[in-house]
């Protein structure tokens, strides 16, 4: 399985982070992070910026992911499974295993604002990989595996894309899809093998699969096929949207998935990967680089040793 490629995000022209002085950040911690201690398990992020401390409202950003089309984004932030966690595309993204964050820029640490809801990946260190009720049921192991499926078979049933960025077009697609499914199984699914056999022949001429990143990320005839029937199957003879057959697929209780305050978060066990998880929260946040990371500490009031 692959699991090389990361989620990266979009950094160029932030606007959700502030730049702040040692004594500005240190008086908006005491004043609104009550709940934070310095001795607290440390959560990582990775951001291209600066060493110095910044205030993060991630509400203010749309986060994109560079190595996939965004699909399984969409369906998460829009599904009324989701809805009392924290929206992907608002949140700042965070781990307790700092190499995970090495990547992605200058290591800081996240000290969260008061009522912050974090999110929590289970089962590993990273989203893509934690999808276990998924991988039951079609065999898919990685979340980005699901977002070059239905783009392949799109594309294979209308020669097109599917739209990335707007959500109504988006369904209206998926509709289509499941609309041409449903008139003529075999049709579709001859189609699709066509598509896969047709691509799997023009790759033939990689020589490295390395040279090429859509060749190495793609996931192959072991998987469409087996996704393929599964969602055909709810669709035709269970009678049920596609859209609501991927939102069940990603469904946050049967992947496991846990939203919780950051107290309770701190006071999660785990073994191994899922010791150190990802997680993420749309909530106000001050970031502090690593090597600043040692506090002056009077009760609950914590400042930056200068």
């Amino acid at each position: 399985m692959i699991t090389n490629f990361k989620i990266f995000e979009v950094q160029e022209n932030r606007i959700d982070t502030t730049p702040l002085s040692k004594d500005e950040a240190n008086n908006i911690v005491k004043e609104n992070c009550k709940d934070f201690n310095r001795k607290d398990k440390q959560i990582f992020r990775g951001i291209y910026l600066p060493k110095q401390p910044y205030l993060i409202d991630p509400k203010k950003h749309h986060r994109l992911s560079a190595n996939a089309d965004n699909y399984y984004n969409m369906i998460i932030d829009n599904s009324v499974l989701w809805k009392d966690y924290p929206k992907r595309k608002h949140s700042l993204i965070g781990t307790f295993a700092k190499f995970q964050a090495i990547p992605y820029g200058t290591i800081f640490r996240v000290v969260p604002f008061d009522g912050a809801k974090f999110g929590v990946v289970p089962h590993g260190e990273d989203m893509w990989q934690s999808f276990n009720y998924l991988y039951l049921k079609t065999g898919v192991g990685e979340l980005n595996y699901v977002d070059v499926l239905i783009d392949d078979f799109n594309q294979a049933l209308f020669e097109q894309k599917l739209n990335h960025l707007v959500y109504n077009i988006f369904t209206n697609q998926l509709t289509k899809m499941e609309d041409e499914i449903r008139k003529n199984y075999n049709v579709s699914l001859n189609k699709i093998s066509k598509y896969y056999g047709d691509f799997g022949v023009k790759k033939d001429r990689y020589s490295n699969v390395f040279d090429s990143f859509d060749y190495f990320s793609r996931p192959g005839k072991e998987y469409y096929k087996k996704f393929f029937y599964y969602i055909s199957d709810q669709i035709v003879m269970k009678n049920k949207s596609l859209i609501s057959v991927l939102e069940d697929l990603l469904s946050p209780s049967k992947n496991g998935f846990q939203l919780l305050d950051y107290k309770p978060l701190l006071k999660r066990e785990g073994k191994g990967a899922d010791s150190v998880p990802e997680v993420w929260t749309d909530s106000k946040c001050i970031l502090i680089p690593e090597f600043d990371l040692d506090f002056e500490l009077a009760g609950n009031l914590h400042g930056f040793k200068v």
